[in-house]
């Protein structure tokens, strides 16, 4: 009897299932709020939110996996585990299977916390890993917390000794990912007619950055980049001449307008979603929530896109696609629990967000896009637990510090701020587990701080109790003298370092301010007319990121 109730249990949710992705295109049902909850279909992946699992019999907590890089320097890959070393005669069992599930690689008997891989795997070949514990009689064993049942998914990518720290093609590892976000410089539309080659080539290859976030972008999108999508591709092939390792990254925000109607959809387009060829360009209405959610919420005539709404997924599959053939490695797909308010799951993000991959898979410049999302919860997966982006991009969600009293920011008295750990939706000691897209494993997955804008509350300027000074983050740091701008970056940088948890921070080198009557009329920070464009280079080296 037990076995049929079982059995009906399992059809029963296999039905949910497939309703849900059969859903996808269509209007979905859900709210705001729960879009930071996390997929609980087909997920073994633990979150941490979860309580740490169990050994029955009062054994305590069960060993963890905690990192599985698939993509490592070197020619073998590391894998780490906690809680297994601290227990007398226990041992741990690495298993690799391929997708047929034969083993391919086994060893039993280790006794430390980590393992290096003793056999090269096939490149850029997709595999499973188990590890399991043991105590020295095997009364106690099982397989370690945060290994899924049919295992974690790796793709193994062979890196010679004599390539670069910043190499990857057709995945990315985290050691990789980790190295280039050290080098993050937020350089926002890095191409402007009025900005000259020398002065962007000086913002990013003088400094030495790796990773040039929002490079592109346009807040609501229109025909413009179309039409200088020559001089773009100039410029970054003369950046690209000077390092060829720089990743740009691109951005389709959480916004859309009447502009969008400009933009013709491409024939390939629909032959991807399998739908008949029109001849016509992007519809608006098509594209929003059917019950009018998110209508205006920018402003009259701007408002958040639908996933759900096959109009807004072919939008940002065009949109993608356009920037990788423009040699964009990376794409920053904004704040993604609003665009999919009522995609349950996350499945249609899964769908379109794979389509993606798979074009960028055959079409990008090293056949692997990069893309990271603002998400509060900082845990963006698909319906079957696996992570959709590489990393989570926040706000740095900095708070002014205690003790302060209403002033205006001055040489000797700059308005102070903090970052609070643990407060509100910072992105600080979150311990998000997850399995990448690029095939590895870790309890920390990585996060980028970045100095971001939204406007200003000329109300509350300059009052301590307000946020931020009543100012946006980037119009706040702008503002402040220069000593102390240099500080607070330097201090923050190190601060996120000392968390130990793949934790990054964007260096602002350009940046749409709000402007203050008497204290700011300029329209955008940039470092180097701010004088601290020599400061980020010298920063960046003497810390050795």
């Amino acid at each position: 009897m037990k076995n049929k109730i079982l059995k009906i249990i399992s059809l029963f949710c296999a039905l949910c299932l497939l309703v849900c992705l059969a859903g996808c295109g269509k209007t979905g049902a859900g709210n705001e709020s729960s879009k930071d909850n996390e997929s609980e279909l087909s997920s073994s992946i633990v979150s941490s939110t979860e309580s740490e699992e169990q050994i029955s019999g009062g054994g305590g907590a069960k060993p963890r996996l905690e990192t599985a890089f698939a993509v490592y320097d070197g020619i073998y890959p590391k894998i780490e585990w906690s809680r297994l070393a601290e227990k007398k005669d226990w041992t741990a069992k690495v298993v690799i299977k391929d997708l047929k599930g034969k083993t391919v690689f086994e060893e039993d008997g280790i006794k430390t916390n980590s393992y290096t891989l003793k056999k090269a795997l096939n490149n850029n070949e997709e595999y499973r890993l188990f590890v399991y514990y043991s105590n020295a009689d095997s009364s106690v064993s099982g397989t370690m917390a945060g290994v899924p049942k049919d295992g974690v998914k790796i793709i193994y990518q062979k890196r010679s000794a004599n390539q670069s720290k910043y190499y990857f093609d057709g995945s990315i590892g985290l050691d990789t990912l980790n190295n280039y976000l050290n080098r993050v410089s937020t350089y926002c539309q890095f191409f402007q007619p009025e900005e000259s080659d020398e002065l962007v080539i000086e913002s990013i290859v003088g400094i030495g950055a790796k990773y040039i976030q929002r490079a592109a972008c346009m807040w609501s999108p229109s025909r413009w980049e179309y039409a200088i999508e020559g001089q773009i591709k100039k410029r970054m092939d003369k950046i690209h001449a000077l390092d060829p390792e720089i990743i740009f990254e691109a951005c389709i925000f959480e916004c859309v307008d009447n502009r969008v109607e400009q933009i013709a959809i491409p024939k390939e387009t629909f032959e991807a979603f399998g739908v008949p060829y029109e001849n016509r360009n992007f519809s608006l209405e098509k594209m929003m929530f059917p019950d009018g959610t998110y209508k205006n919420k920018w402003g009259t005539g701007a408002h958040v896109p639908d996933i759900t709404q096959l109009e807004t997924q072919m939008f940002f599959y065009t949109r993608a696609c356009f920037y990788i053939d423009s040699g964009y490695e990376a794409i920053h797909l904004g704040q993604a629990n609003l665009i999919g308010n009522n995609d349950t799951n996350n499945v249609c993000w899964a769908k379109v967000i794979g389509m993606i991959r798979a074009y960028a898979k055959k079409n990008a410049r090293r056949h692997y896009v990069i893309l990271d999302a603002h998400y509060p919860s900082q845990r963006f997966a698909g319906p079957d637990g696996q992570m959709l982006t590489d990393f989570n991009a926040f706000p740095m969600r900095i708070s002014v510090a205690k003790g302060q009293k209403d002033h205006k920011p001055s040489e000797k008295d700059p308005q102070l701020c903090v970052i609070t750990p643990g407060q509100g939706d910072s992105p600080y000691q979150k311990g998000i587990r997850g399995n990448s897209p690029a095939g590895w494993y870790t309890n920390k997955y990585p996060y980028l701080a970045e100095v971001d804008n939204w406007g200003v509350d000329t109300k509350n300027l300059h009052k301590a109790s307000s946020y931020i000074w009543g100012y946006d983050e980037i119009t706040w740091f702008s503002v402040q003298p220069q000593w102390y701008r240099q500080k607070f970056v330097e201090d923050l940088t190190k601060q996120i370092d000392s968390f130990g948890e793949n934790g990054h921070f964007a260096l602002p080198t350009k940046r749409y301010i709000g402007q203050v009557p008497g204290i700011s009329t300029a329209a955008c920070y940039f470092a180097s007319t701010y004088g601290d464009l020599n400061f980020y280079k010298d920063m960046w080296n003497r810390l050795k990121k």
